[in-house]
């Protein structure tokens, strides 16, 4: 910003002289042929003393009003605009610092097991665009590289378990030892260690985003809600077991009914909802903990907080906000994408190709300019 004002005020510097109406005979005289050049001498009718600088400018051909030729300020013009394009300059400083301090308080966060360097070069875009990023590190023994622009997070899994985060993404946790993944790290990390943001995203490593900005422009559309998820219309009343595998793992008396699900790869949570899972977890991490660490249950009686139905469920029975964009309806369970299918409106899942998605970025923006050219006349 500081650069563009001074190009600005380097751009008015040129002097011109003090803009007057005079009569019309003025208009007689020619104008000088460039700026700064000598004024003609006073033998060709100009009363000025001789080798003063012609500072005004005509306009040619020249202008009657009223019998008045019109004689620019050209200095005065350029301060005119100086001070237009400050003030423009002023307006978009605010705007960019308050979306900044906006989204700062929103953080982002990437569940990996060991981070691709391409995907991180992506998310410093998304962090320049002032959100926390956060990049969750599920292999221990990986080696933290530097970055100013995201921040890595190693968690060591007995913290997790101490407070009941164990087997909430079952899918994942369960065939490991100990029974943690990312998510239950990324959980406990935003209730436990920085519980101070509005709102978390919480982005699997599979999912591929065709543009950093579309974040933002989700977060814009949907400011006030507490879940941004897949769907929010998969709602269980009756307790049937039949439709979904999963419902037969819900604990009943933890999470009574009505029950609702999603799938939860790209989702957004608020403080608020963040804080609820907080209270589930904590209250039944004795039961949920020893249900990790022992065998007392047989196959097919466990019973799990699981996130795919955790965030919907509580969310429901809070009565907080819920919505599913249509950005995130291409978030799916199990689907093989093709190029052709894929465009710079959505988030899809799974895209497990991560070292692709820099040049499906770039088949994306080339399918939107196409279509931009297109649509004009």
């Amino acid at each position: 910003m500081q650069r563009l004002r001074h190009l600005v005020h380097i751009a008015a510097e040129p002097a011109f002289g003090l803009c007057r109406p005079v009569h019309p005979d003025a208009c007689s005289r020619r104008a000088p042929k460039g700026i700064g050049n000598p004024s003609p001498s006073p033998s060709d009718g100009d009363h000025r003393p001789a080798g003063r600088v012609f500072t005004s400018i005509v306009v040619s051909p020249c202008h009657k009003l009223g019998g008045v030729a019109i004689i620019i300020n050209m200095r005065q013009c350029l301060g005119k605009i100086t001070a237009i394009i400050e003030r423009m300059v002023d307006s978009f400083a605010r705007r960019d610092n308050i979306f900044k301090s906006k989204y700062e308080n929103t953080a982002v966060a990437l569940l990996t097991f060991k981070p691709d360097p391409h995907q991180i070069k992506f998310y410093e875009q998304v962090a320049a665009l002032g959100y926390r990023v956060f990049v969750f590190v599920d292999d221990n023994d990986f080696v933290i590289p530097a970055s100013k622009a995201v921040r890595y997070i190693k968690i060591d899994e007995d913290r997790c378990i101490s407070r009941g985060y164990i087997l909430l993404n079952p899918v994942i946790s369960k065939n490991k030892r100990p029974q943690v993944s990312a998510w239950e790290k990324a959980l406990f990390f935003f209730n436990v260690i920085e519980p101070g943001f509005d709102n978390v995203w919480f982005l699997e490593h599979d999912v591929f985003i065709p543009r950093a900005d579309l974040i933002t422009a989700i977060d814009i559309k949907y400011s006030g809600d507490d879940l941004l998820c897949a769907r929010t219309d998969v709602v269980n009343y009756d307790g049937t077991l039949e439709g979904w595998s999963w419902w037969k793992f819900i604990p009943i008396d933890v999470l009574p009914l009505p029950w609702a699900a999603s799938m939860v790869c790209a989702v957004r949570i608020s403080r608020s909802l963040l804080g609820h899972l907080d209270d589930i977890i904590v209250e039944n991490s004795d039961r949920v903990t020893k249900m990790g660490i022992s065998s007392e249950v047989g196959e097919g009686q466990e019973k799990y907080l699981f996130i795919e139905y955790l965030f919907n469920t509580v969310a429901l029975h809070r009565g907080l906000r819920m919505a599913a964009p249509p950005e995130l309806s291409t978030i799916t369970f199990s689907r093989s994408w093709q190029p052709s299918e894929l465009d710079d409106e959505h988030l899809y899942h799974p895209m497990k190709n991560i070292s692709e998605h820099d040049n499906l970025r770039t088949l994306v923006k080339g399918k939107r300019n196409i279509g931009v050219a297109k649509a004009m006349p």
